[in-house]
């Protein structure tokens, strides 16, 4: 997935600059991911948020042990990583906003890059469903929706979905006969369409290929 990020500066014509590209991490974990951007030069805002407490307490953790090693090494300070606990079927947005790059003011936005590396396929395991009788996994693409500006990114990686299925999940049924509601958002937050893939190395099984990983990006439009 970093290989695939490091290319976006170039392929999108400097839209995805490191310097001010902002990216929201659903299920951060120890914020390793986030902490893998930075070692990679992208220096915009960046916010990792999970539902477990444990989890943003042990990524804070990492963040400051982190700024101390490079402190008593006189390496390159690089910009802090924000972490917050944050369940992304309840949540407030309010909660997970980005701030206006530039800006002295509490204004906010939305995230230009939204990464999920398992998240959906915790959901996805859920038998709980809302109100309305719908599963979460199904209220979870209306979720992710709103986190992103128009044209931003969202990276999805799962070991439970083929890309076939996540392509369905994401690009064509996540809207499909819903108006949003309580579970989600309005028809107005737009949809998600194919952008690209991470190719993994492939396994071949009764004249079959596969790979046991999928990622998969879309563009919000």
């Amino acid at each position: 997935m970093i290989h695939f990020l490091n290319q976006l500066p170039d392929q999108h014509d400097g839209v995805f600059s490191k310097d001010t590209t902002s990216f929201l991490d659903l299920g951060c974990g120890n914020g390793s991911m986030l902490f893998t951007l930075r070692e990679n030069g992208w220096s915009g805002q960046a916010l990792g948020v999970d539902y477990s407490p444990q989890s943003v307490q042990l990524a804070r953790q990492v963040c400051v042990a982190k700024a101390e090693e490079v402190a008593q090494s006189g390496g390159e300070v690089l910009p802090p990583v924000r972490f917050a606990e944050w369940d992304i079927m309840n949540g407030s947005y309010e909660t997970v906003r980005a701030r206006e790059t530039g800006s002295e003011s509490e204004n906010y936005r939305a995230w230009d890059i939204v990464l999920d590396k398992g998240t959906f396929d915790a959901v996805s395991l859920s038998e709980e469903r809302t109100e309305s009788g719908r599963r979460l996994c199904e209220v979870y693409p209306e979720r992710v929706l709103p986190l992103l500006r128009k044209g931003g990114l969202f990276l999805i990686t799962s070991c439970n979905w083929t890309e076939d299925e996540l392509t369905k999940w994401f690009a064509v049924g996540s809207r499909d006969g819903e108006d949003g509601g309580e579970d989600g958002a309005s028809r107005e937050e737009g949809r998600f369409v194919p952008a690209g893939r991470v190719q993994y190395r492939t396994f071949s099984f009764g004249g079959v290929k596969g790979q046991t990983i999928s990622t998969l990006c879309f563009r919000k439009v």
